[in-house]
């Protein structure tokens, strides 16, 4: 997830519009972004065209409940808000009470009746919540930090996790697979969606569902992003390193010259840029 932060030319923050994200919304909403919060980018267009797909397939959709983790600035609470038939009640939490205060400002500036919260995944969202939603969706850190990174800086809450200590670690995904088990474990009737990178490779990928008591996902949307310069690939590196099945990056944007990820990292130090798939997966869980 790429970290860019743009200022206006008299060193104003930036505005973000929501329609660059949702096409269809019923209106344009600008968002300003906070030099402390998580520039959408095209993880954030990728993740949005996915729940488009999804939801715009729901006949009842405006009669669900969407719970967000990582709910950030508030593009997608804004973006599904204002379509032309949104969810009848929209959720969000944030590891950062920072992320938490934006998102509030934006829905009290819109008038929106939602529920946001500070949580670290589902920790501090009530089992009365839960038991209504329909829909959890995120995207969440998928690289273990590592040990030269401070998790205490915000900006890195985008960007990395702290390791879980589980095998999912090995591929980056032991927070989504966190969030899988708490899912299923407190909201077994929801549908999860999520975003997620696509360098395990998508048998990876659908694995971290069917491990965690869902069926096989659904892929709603496919999206080749660059890797963002500032995140280091060398957990990656020495997973490979240590036997580990090579990671799925690419030299070029139309995924034609695969790489391993030492060479990606290499290119990444050399100020060159590197690419990869993101996917985004719907599971239902096992019942």
């Amino acid at each position: 997830m790429e970290n860019n932060t743009k200022y206006a030319s008299n060193g104003a923050i930036e505005m973000i519009r929501v329609r660059d994200f949702y096409a269809n919304i019923t209106r344009d909403i600008e968002i300003e972004r906070s030099p402390n919060l998580f520039l959408p980018d095209d993880w954030t267009k990728g993740f949005a065209q996915g729940l488009k797909n999804v939801f715009k397939s729901i006949p009842g959709f405006y009669n669900s409940t969407v719970l967000e983790i990582g709910v950030g600035t508030g593009i997608n609470m804004a973006g599904l808000l204002s379509l032309p038939c949104p969810p009848a009640r929209f959720i969000g939490t944030d590891i950062s009470q920072e992320a938490i205060n934006a998102s509030s400002a934006l829905a009290l500036r819109e008038r929106w009746n939602v529920t946001l919260s500070q949580s670290d995944l589902l920790c501090n969202v009530s089992d009365d919540i839960l038991a209504n939603v329909d829909y959890i969706v995120g995207c969440i850190p998928q690289v273990p930090a590592p040990a030269s990174i401070n998790l205490m800086d915000i900006d890195n809450f985008a960007h990395y996790y702290e390791s879980k200590g589980t095998h999912w670690d090995d591929i980056g995904l032991a927070l989504n697979a966190a969030l899988l088990q708490q899912a299923a474990e407190r909201a077994p009737h929801a549908a999860i969606i999520l975003n997620l990178s696509g360098r395990p490779g998508i048998k990876c990928l659908q694995r971290l569902f069917i491990e965690n008591r869902y069926k096989k996902p659904f892929i709603c949307n496919v999206t080749m992003v660059k890797q963002h310069h500032g995140t280091s690939l060398a957990a990656f590196a020495v997973m490979e390193n240590n036997g580990r099945d090579a990671f799925e990056f690419f030299e070029d944007k139309d995924g034609k010259i695969p790489i391993c990820a030492s060479a990606a990292e290499q290119r990444r130090l050399d100020g060159k840029d590197v690419y990869h798939y993101v996917y985004v997966l719907i599971g239902v869980p096992l019942v």
